[in-house]
């Protein structure tokens, strides 16, 4: 503070810390993942855990829209691990608003693809300000943020759950139309498990 022309040579000394400083950070971080214990597959009913952790989530000045399907059923998920996803993908809807209002909607429903078993589809969709395509392909690295201050493992997070559970993550987003996050989740038929 007192000798800023120095700022560029202390800099230059301490870049070396740094750097290492933020590879054993990500290593340290990688490594707690890892430890973390595996989300149990259960049989979750995703439109109740869909409308208890949505209606419990801060939207500022968002406007928010339910479109749960009776159709959607239960899927083969453990709920900690559904409410941690609707979680970050809400949260992060809001951030895309930019606090100036908008509307998330959050819909489920059964979805079929041909020659596949049911799925149950967990949609979470903003009328926010959307992500390039740079931005896409980085946005789940982790890491990676563009919010001040965020960890940068949201969505890292969601994806590796997804996964765990045997799921698909697809994302649809433009500049200035939004995005529309899809989680494909595996449906629990009658008389399984």
């Amino acid at each position: 503070r007192d000798h800023p022309a120095e700022l560029p040579r202390v800099f230059a000394e301490r870049r070396h810390t740094l750097a290492s400083s933020l590879s054993y950070l990500e290593t340290l971080a990688a490594n707690y993942a890892k430890l973390s214990p595996p989300a149990e597959a259960r049989h979750c009913d995703v439109n109740a855990v869909t409308r208890e952790t949505v209606s419990q989530l801060p939207l500022a000045s968002a406007e928010l829209v339910f479109r749960l399907s009776d159709s959607a059923g239960i899927a083969g998920v453990d709920p900690l691990a559904l409410r941690r996803i609707l979680e970050n993908l809400v949260s992060n809807a809001v951030d895309s608003l930019g606090g100036q209002g908008g509307v998330i909607t959050v819909s489920t429903t059964q979805y079929v693809e041909s020659g596949q078993p049911p799925q149950v589809r967990v949609v979470v969709e903003d009328s926010g300000k959307g992500m390039t395509e740079a931005e896409l392909e980085r946005a789940f690295q982790d890491f990676y943020s563009t919010k001040a201050g965020g960890t940068g493992l949201g969505l890292s997070i969601v994806r590796r759950l997804v996964t765990d559970a045997g799921g698909r993550l697809r994302v649809e987003t433009s500049p200035g139309a939004g995005s529309r996050f899809i989680v494909d989740l595996p449906e629990v038929t009658e008389g399984a498990g």
